[in-house]
């Protein structure tokens, strides 16, 4: 099986993954990534969200574009006046999973929030919430990694090639180098990218 699944085979536990990796690495909130929703103006954020002096909306016009429709009527249904029915719901609901399922999908993500995504100075801290630690004795925790800009863009390319588990897998191997050993991850509740603070960097410590 290819990386698409049914949504009967994905759990609400996995649904919530993807989406908080999702808008941590693409710097987007309030995306709805199932494929089965209807929450257009979620879905459409997934898709088509980018950034515009500081704030995060819908580029009406790619998105009219790709669904083959006016502008005006992507207006309406960021605004909730309407909704899309028939082809291009379905249209917009697989486009919204395939943005996290597909590695096409990942990477255009990834490419139109390079700009939000951008890193300066030091690197990024990132901080994941859920099941994780040392081999043989992970439990229910929150953890907090220092990356240096080139661990950043190395995040940003293991999750466009391989989704939540590329990602993951990344970043297992950067806790076990630079804290404990056979460190792993289970399943995440909460992943967020924020910018080093002061003492993140006067700290040399990874945790």
């Amino acid at each position: 099986m290819g990386e698409e699944s049914t949504m009967a085979e994905i759990s609400s536990e996995t649904l919530a993954q993807r989406r908080a990796l999702f808008e941590a690495i693409t710097g987007k909130s309030g995306v709805d990534v199932s494929g089965q929703s209807g929450n257009i103006a979620g879905m459409l954020h997934t898709v088509y969200g980018t950034t515009r002096n500081g704030k995060q909306v819908v580029d009406t016009r790619e998105a009219a574009k790709r669904l083959g429709v006016s502008q005006r009527t992507v207006q309406r249904w960021v605004s909730g006046q309407n909704k899309p029915v028939g082809d291009h719901l379905k249209a917009l609901q697989k486009r919204s999973r395939q943005a996290v399922t597909t590695k096409r999908g990942r990477e255009r993500a990834v490419k139109r929030s390079a700009a939000a995504q951008a890193v300066k100075g030091d690197g990024v801290r990132v901080e994941v919430s859920g099941m994780q630690g040392p081999k043989d004795y992970a439990r229910d925790r929150r953890s907090g990694q220092k990356l240096s800009p080139d661990e950043y863009q190395a995040l940003l390319e293991a999750y466009a090639a391989g989704g939540d588990n590329g990602a993951l897998d990344f970043l297992q191997a950067v806790y076990s180098e630079k804290y404990v050993d056979n460190w792993e991850f289970g399943a995440v509740n909460s992943f967020r990218i924020n910018g080093l603070s002061a003492v993140d960097r006067a700290d040399p410590r990874a945790l």
